[in-house]
């Protein structure tokens, strides 16, 4: 556990980003010899319970040191760090993270070192700044995320529950800084809608992901970034200010919507900029309108259906599922509603009649 433990601790710093210390669980639990160093963010594995060094072990799970680290130094991110198959196991969905801000694979870690980093830092950084607004009123809430008029009005359709302080003479709805955290990361960012990210970005453009970053569509979508709290984590873009980006390029091209098929001309005849489309995971026809939510690929629309996975609130875009999705693992047709279901059992149906007369 030292050896392992140091392991990702060396893998997770870097000079003039992070600086990680391995720490093995304390026997018997004692949060404060953890706290008292007075760190920006605390990793602590699912597993503690194997034998130390020493012949003591841990009695207890990483969820109940994270539950007392949490009662006690709350405003700081707790970051769960596992193998795959132990949360699969324990039936560990997103919600079922408890006293975890997200969850962090090693897999992942060593796959990927440089974003592992980047996402840790965004995290610090945006608990800095919950922390900073304190006491957290809505408002406040608004401004750190950036929001503009509009946008406050699709957010407010998403706000979670605040506590009301009657210590003034006028009530304040007031959240803490997990609260607010955990909304950010688990349905504003979780879900497209008000914000995308660089999938959902391009796919409503019409272009391939690489065109997104090439420098002059990047720039000249800049005003649309988003650089709120935990802006840092991965790109991401203001929904209703990139569509209104997008169509004053359409607009100056003198070209006409739909945005997704005028977007990639109007980016060639007015920024003198070739760009590949986006492509249908179905038909491979370019143009692509959508993104399937079960593969994660662009999709026209006509070639999906429309699905029902999760709860998101009603400003956030509805889930859309490709026909290339239905076999696989990911695809539940429970989540399809009647006439979608009725649509997939008739396809089907016709993919096995096509199949027996092939056979023939």
């Amino acid at each position: 556990m030292i050896e392992q433990g140091k392991r990702y601790s060396d893998l997770l710093s870097k000079k003039g980003k992070l600086s990680v210390e391995s720490m093995l669980a304390p026997v018997p639990m004692n949060v404060e010899t953890i706290i008292d160093k007075r760190p920006d963010l605390i990793l602590v594995d699912y597993v503690l319970t194997r034998k130390q060094p020493n012949g003591q072990m841990a009695t207890y799970k990483g969820g109940t040191l994270a539950s007392n680290i949490r009662e006690l130094y709350p405003n700081h991110p707790i970051v769960l760090v596992t193998r795959r198959v132990l949360l699969e196991e324990s039936g560990g969905a997103p919600g079922q993270l408890g006293p975890f801000d997200t969850k962090f694979f090693k897999d992942e870690i060593r796959a990927d070192r440089n974003r592992s980093i980047r996402v840790l830092v965004a995290l610090a950084s945006g608990y800095e700044k919950l922390r900073q607004a304190i006491p957290l009123t809505w408002p406040k809430i608004l401004r750190a995320l950036g929001a503009e008029a509009q946008e406050a009005e699709d957010i407010n359709e998403t706000k979670p529950k605040g506590q009301i302080s009657s210590a003034t003479t006028t009530n304040i709805a007031t959240w803490s800084v997990p609260e607010i955290a955990r909304w950010i990361l688990d349905a504003l960012f979780a879900f497209p809608g008000v914000f995308y990210d660089d999938l959902f970005a391009a796919t409503t453009l019409g272009l391939s992901v690489q065109s997104l970053s090439k420098q002059g569509i990047e720039s000249a979508l800049s005003k649309a970034r988003y650089d709120g709290v935990f802006g840092d984590m991965d790109r991401r873009w203001w929904h209703g200010r990139l569509l209104s980006q997008a169509f004053d390029i359409v607009r100056k091209a003198g070209l006409k919507p739909p945005l997704s098929k005028s977007f990639v001309p109007a980016v060639k005849k007015a920024l003198k900029i070739e760009a590949p489309p986006s492509k249908c995971v179905y038909s491979g026809k370019p143009f692509a309108d959508t993104v399937c939510c079960v593969l994660r690929k662009p999709v026209l629309r006509q070639y999906s259906l429309s699905y029902f996975p999760d709860n998101r609130p009603k400003v956030m875009d509805e889930a859309r599922v490709s026909f290339s999705a239905f076999r696989n693992q990911g695809f539940h047709e429970e989540f399809l509603n009647s006439e979608g279901l009725h649509l997939y059992q008739e396809l089907r149906r016709g993919a096995k009649h096509k199949s027996r007369k092939h056979s023939k």
